[in-house]
């Protein structure tokens, strides 16, 4: 069958009674991967049972025939045989092991479930140059063949990165679920705050919900706990420096470098946001909505377009390609590491306050 990347299909394929013998995890997005393991694991193995009917190997330290026995076992008592395979090295499979898997994979036993769990964006997973100009033409034909097999007999789980819609809505019933009441509007200002990746988000919203105790999760509260990422930090910066704060810019940026921030991480986010602020003030001209600008640029918050739009209109387009040239003439800085790093981020802070007050 064809990859599933409709996480609603993969959650009805995993939730059944009668599951597939054969399953593929991959895709960008962890939290999802081990959300939908973890279920399809419950489903198959009676409670109480973990202990005969699981076993759980690393694709990459185990011998194949190890793991093809394992799944040849029948299951005690009740349930299924399930086995799990994290990291199976596909990319550097041997002939011999191609060989065997292939011919293996059109006879799972009916009693089994048979996973592979990769961290892996795709399946089959890319090779790199090196790999791929490095490998039989033989072997070569041998994997096409054998990704060809996990196609037709494999239910291969594509679980990426969800739309920020559905993220929200993720947050806003999982504070529900916790005592807890998160808007929508708060919720996409988390995601702002703390980017889109679920292990995150869920770890804040636990303590959010926990500070919350039963009532609303509200922005300060937001602001006062969560743990933001570089690009949020880096972005409440700038919009000190836009709205002539610069003793606050200079306050933030003591933090960042007190928590061991590099320098040049540092300044490759406030580059980013100073050059999403021009192109966003370009924008303005005509008249662009927020969603088709979310569309433009690949940016996901409409918080995030909105000060964009906030911080444009306070300063001309060459006040913008000013601070640009200051940000270019600090990157060389840095990168020719002449003096203290500390030095050029924040005599930098101080040139580009000046250009925008």
């Amino acid at each position: 069958m064809p990859v599933i990347a409709d996480e609603t299909r993969v959650k009805n394929s995993v939730c059944s009674a009668v599951p597939e013998k054969l399953y593929v995890f991959c895709g960008s997005e962890p939290y999802l991967r081990e959300h939908y393991l973890k279920t399809l694991i419950s489903s198959a193995v009676t409670q109480g049972f973990e202990t005969f009917n699981l076993k759980k190997f690393d694709g990459g330290e185990t011998e194949l025939g190890e793991i093809l026995a394992a799944a040849d076992q029948a299951p005690l008592m009740t349930g299924r045989n399930c086995v799990v395979v994290r990291d199976f090295p596909f990319a550097k499979i041997s002939s011999a092991d191609c060989a065997l898997l292939k011919e293996y994979i059109a006879h799972v036993p009916d009693s089994t479930v048979l996973i592979f769990y990769l961290n892996e964006v795709d399946f089959p997973p890319k090779q790199s140059r090196d790999e791929a100009d490095g490998e039989d033409k033989g072997v070569k034909k041998q994997r096409k063949e054998l990704f060809a097999e996990f196609e037709k007999y494999a239910f291969i789980a594509k679980l990426d990165r969800l739309p920020q819609r559905r993220i929200e809505n993720l947050l806003v019933g999982g504070a529900k679920r916790r005592g807890a009441a998160l808007s929508q509007q708060n919720a996409a200002y988390m995601i702002e705050c703390c980017g889109d990746g679920l292990f995150h988000l869920m770890n804040e919203l636990d303590k959010v919900s926990a500070f919350a105790a039963g009532g609303e999760i509200t922005r300060e509260v937001i602001d006062r706990l969560v743990t933001k990422t570089l690009e949020a930090e880096v972005f409440d910066l700038t919009t000190h420096l836009f709205a002539g704060r610069t003793d606050k810019a200079l306050e933030a940026l003591e933090i960042l470098l007190y928590q061991r921030t590099a320098a040049q991480n540092i300044m490759g986010v406030l580059i980013s946001a100073f050059v999403n602020i021009y192109r966003v003030g370009l924008a303005e001209k005509t008249s662009r909505s927020n969603a088709a600008l979310m569309k433009d640029f690949g940016l996901s918050s409409p918080y995030y377009i909105d000060k964009l739009r906030a911080n444009a209109r306070r300063v001309s387009d060459g006040g913008v390609k000013k601070c640009l040239a200051i940000l270019d003439e600090a990157d060389a800085a840095l990168k020719s590491r002449g003096g203290s790093e500390n030095v050029v981020l924040e005599e930098t802070l101080v040139k580009l306050g000046a250009v925008l007050r």
